[in-house]
């Protein structure tokens, strides 16, 4: 098979009554039939060059932690730096829609759970992935 895009050019539908007595479709020398009869044309890749990028598509921010960043993540603790991803508005909406799902697959109303609690299972799960699950027990 030829290196290069290709691009299908389906051919037109043949009765069944006629079908058997019409030959397989020969294909040129920069073509290619597949099985159920589709040809295919290849495409120099050269014949096409590049364009330039979309402006739309290039970052012109500088990279790194922003002034917001640095001035909010504490040095001394990752949970400074986790709320910034995930702040208290946020784990207060996972909480109710958690609380809401455990009552209607329990049809218990009496469960519920903690705002330290929901913090301790992400840490958990976090923990479980940092590490790849190799030095924590199975739950």
């Amino acid at each position: 098979m030829k290196s290069g895009s290709v691009s299908a050019s389906v051919p037109a539908p043949v009765p069944a009554a006629v079908s058997a007595s019409v030959p397989a479709p020969v294909p040129a020398p920069a073509q290619e039939v597949s099985r159920d009869g589709t040809v295919w044309d290849f495409v120099n890749a050269s014949v096409n060059p590049p364009r330039r990028t979309a402006a739309q598509n290039i970052m012109k921010e500088t990279p790194g932690s922003t002034s917001h960043t640095k001035g909010n993540i504490d040095d001394e603790s990752a949970l400074s730096a986790f709320r910034l991803l995930i702040n208290e508005p946020m784990l207060r909406h996972i909480k109710t829609c958690t609380e809401t799902e455990a009552h209607r697959q329990l049809n218990d109303n009496l469960w519920s759970m903690t705002l330290e609690e929901l913090y301790a299972f992400i840490g958990v799960l976090y923990v479980r992935g940092a590490y790849g699950s190799r030095s924590t027990p199975s739950m």
